[in-house]
């Protein structure tokens, strides 16, 4: 039923609800313990965004509120330069406006922020906060002590014996979701942090088998990625224990495919090449498409890239061929992602087997990269959907790609029911967090048979639904408001996906469409008489699928 399990519990999750406000907006504070520390913190940013106009990080409030189902039992408000972070997607937007009608670079810098447009054009940008920004860039993001005082207190009293705590982000909330909530929140709660689902709908993820496509790609080769390749299939591994199938799918451009490959050999794995591994446990490393893999080039000379016209599906074609018609549960990317505009994206190879090209940047300055295709949400949400997975791991080589690869997975989260990890490598290079991380992904019972605890591990930010954590669940909502017929034919489906040797990818799809409908569903209450009967309409077309699916995946088990 892990397609159908509605939100749970929520009377009884303890929940952190971030949110932000202007400091003319603000909630009062209330709680354990009065704010007039924060109030007066406010009142000091505001003098300061009106020194320095809309660039200041600190124009905003954050709003962090302490919950139980509905019942509120704490509130605390601080600044954004409390917290040490030195971006404001406004002044983004305010900067680039102002550049726009100059080179794009520029407007490209002002994506960055302040701090990198004044490097390059010191005449027209001079501020005095950006030696404070320079020193707060490398700073790690934190809570202000008082309200790790307090915040503790507040949850021992509330929950002494709490096993979890979920994180929500309600509008408006501008840079919340990229900051390391995580590693800020884990010393003051004691334990693992989980951010909550924006889907209404949970991902059906079956326990039988695991196939995983691991993607390596970047437009410079990425330090130390054969090393952490090589650490994440031997979790993935162990996450899902034979004699359950477990195969893992690894692309990876030219840049590091022969490198990661030698390493899986030296180190014991033996990958397979492009065949299926024997048992159906193991990796198989693909090799290019053969009409179109360039020739090596001579020692010491650095082909140049064609100019014909690149075609935007590169990735999405050679991984369909890769895979034969079976499903895939779980898409990892290993990349590196940014802000090439306002909104964050994974930067990847635009063809996966081209050659890298010399190019000469300002100052005679030579670099060899590959030509790059910026990868942002919906795209991301279109690969996933089109090859059947219902979970999603980003890993991040450095903390510009966690930034942006954190306000990925909360778009994606938005988009699709599913689970959507982001991987610090820096912290974790060996990839030793990604055991437990699957084991929880699978689903592969304890030895009491109980659900899986979720990771506890700072260099994870997961997201999820909280019916991961739950053994049963009432079905009593869901046939009220689907019906008999369509609830008995999910469990049908379920039961036939949990002993298939491999997900079809056909049957994965359509589960994956069919539970994007039935969230669309649930999100959205009729208002007249006209919405309801569309909403039976909906209601009967999903249990015709769900059937039709329930029937061939029967068959084909």
């Amino acid at each position: 039923m892990g397609a159908l399990r509605a939100i749970a519990g929520s009377t009884k999750r303890l929940t952190l609800r971030l949110s932000m406000a202007t400091a003319n907006n603000r909630p009062s504070g209330s709680g354990p313990e009065p704010t007039s520390v924060t109030a007066a913190a406010i009142e000091k940013a505001k003098d300061l965004s009106l020194e320095i106009n809309a660039l200041s990080p600190t124009a905003r409030a954050i709003v962090m509120e302490l919950r139980r189902g509905d019942d509120v039992h704490g509130i605390w408000t601080f600044t954004a330069k409390d917290l040490n972070v030195p971006i404001d997607p406004e002044a983004f937007v305010k900067l680039q406006n102002r550049f726009e009608h100059i080179l794009p670079g520029a407007r490209s810098l002002a994506a960055q922020g302040a701090f990198a447009l004044a490097e390059k054009f010191p005449s027209v940008v001079k501020l005095s906060f950006l030696d404070e920004l320079r020193q707060r860039l490398s700073a790690t993001p934190s809570l202000p002590l008082y309200v790790c005082d307090s915040l503790r207190r507040a949850l021992d009293t509330l929950d002494p014996d709490r096993t979890t705590l979920w994180l929500e982000f309600t509008e408006p909330i501008g840079f919340l979701p990229w900051l390391a909530w995580e590693p800020m929140l884990r010393e003051v709660v004691g334990v693992p942090i989980v951010r909550t689902a924006r889907q209404p709908v949970d991902a059906l993820a079956p326990k039988g088998s695991l196939d995983v496509l691991v993607v390596v790609t970047a437009g410079e080769p990425i330090a130390g990625a054969p090393k952490s390749v090589v650490g994440l299939c031997r979790e993935i591994l162990k996450g899902l224990p034979a004699p359950h199938r477990c195969v893992i799918h690894l692309c990876a451009d030219v840049l590091h495919r022969g490198a990661v490959r030698a390493a899986l050999a030296k180190s014991g794995l033996a990958p397979t090449e492009g065949d299926e591994p024997r048992g159906g446990r193991g990796v198989v490393v693909y090799p290019f498409p053969a009409a179109d893999y360039p020739p090596s080039p001579h020692p010491g000379e650095t082909p140049e890239l064609s100019t014909d016209v690149l075609s935007e599906h590169q990735w999405p074609q050679w991984i369909r061929d890769c895979m034969h018609g079976r499903g895939i549960d779980v898409i990892h990317i290993i990349s590196e992602a940014g802000f090439p505009t306002l909104f964050p994206c994974l930067e990847v190879a635009k063809i996966p087997w081209q050659l890298p090209k010399r190019t000469t940047e300002y100052f005679f300055r030579t670099s060899t990269r590959v030509r790059l295709r910026h990868v942002d949400a919906p795209q991301i949400t279109e690969l996933t959907s089109g090859f059947g997975a219902w979970a999603v791991v980003l890993s991040a080589p450095g903390s510009d790609a966690l930034r942006a690869q954190r306000a990925l997975a909360h778009q994606i989260s938005g988009l699709v029911p599913g689970v959507f990890v982001v991987h610090d490598l820096v912290a974790d290079p060996d990839a030793s967090a990604c055991e437990s991380l699957y084991a929880f992904l699978s689903r592969s019972p304890t030895a009491d048979g109980s659900p899986r605890a979720l990771p506890d591990s700072t260099a994870l930010c997961i997201q999820c639904h909280p019916s991961r954590f739950l053994r049963d669940v009432d079905e009593s909502s869901l046939v009220q408001t689907f019906g008999a017929s369509f609830v008995a034919a999910a469990k049908q489906v379920s039961v036939a996906l949990n002993t298939q040797e491999a997900t079809p990818a056909w049957a994965a799809v359509l589960q994956r469409t069919i539970e994007q409908s039935v969230a669309g569903y649930l999100a959205v209450a009729p208002a007249n008489d006209r919405d309801k009967a569309a909403q039976d309409g909906v209601v009967s077309a999903l249990t015709k699928a769900m059937e039709v699916l329930a029937k061939h995946t029967k068959s084909t088990s």
